[in-house]
């Protein structure tokens, strides 16, 4: 076990302080509980799943010799307000790269957004299922 330091107002040590009393349960236990439910709802909160669509937009490049710059967004279904943040990408092989080892996207799933982004400049694949974590670990949070 490790000693932490919780800072508290006034208001927040006499209300632990009164439940302590009321209770007969030592203040530490109560701190420890109230930390361990608050880590509790924040690991699930993290494994939450949602389900939604991934969307890559492919930029026209204005020369030749520049990289292809796409932007790749991610709209869950049981959000309001559209996609989250979106994330730039910079040449075909980091696209590429970020679909297939970082958003796990299948051969027959990926092959087709890349065929659909080079004739139409955008795809869409639906149904795909993050974690809150897999979001922030990709770097689609909120903006």
């Amino acid at each position: 076990m490790e000693r932490t330091c919780i800072w508290l107002d006034d208001d927040e040590r006499k209300g632990i302080k009164m439940i302590s009393e009321r209770t007969a349960v030592p203040v530490s236990a109560l701190m420890r509980k109230a930390i361990e439910e608050f880590v509790r709802k924040e690991k699930e909160k993290l494994m939450r799943q949602h389900e939604g669509s991934l969307r890559v937009f492919c930029y026209k490049s204005v020369s030749p010799k520049a990289p292809q710059e796409y932007d790749v967004t991610y709209a869950p279904y049981d959000r309001t307000g559209g996609a989250l943040r979106a994330r730039r990408l910079l040449g075909r092989d980091a696209l590429v790269s970020f679909l297939k080892s970082e958003a796990h996207l299948n051969e027959e799933v990926l092959e087709s957004a890349l065929t659909t982004v080079d004739s139409e400049q955008s795809a869409s694949v639906p149904n795909v299922i993050f974690t809150e974590d897999e979001i922030a670990r990709l770097g689609l949070t909120g903006a």
